[in-house]
């Protein structure tokens, strides 16, 4: 499946292979700009988290050869 997108005065529409599956209302893009943003914020403090782990594992692993 291919998605694509659309922003136009009048909302914004997604296409699935082509053919219309949403239409989102411009009143909306508040919204769902908001919720994109504080996923995107979520992700960005997991793969910190996920960084930092695999660092001290790491860190661990070379102490245990040492």
């Amino acid at each position: 499946m291919r998605y694509t997108w659309e922003v136009t005065d009048n909302g914004m529409n997604v296409y699935e292979d082509g053919v219309r599956v949403a239409k989102f209302e411009p009143s909306q893009f508040v919204h769902i700009l908001a919720e994109l943003s504080a996923h995107v914020r979520w992700q960005q403090v997991e793969n910190s988290k996920n960084k930092f782990i695999e660092s001290r594992r790491n860190h661990a692993k070379k102490s245990i050869r040492e």
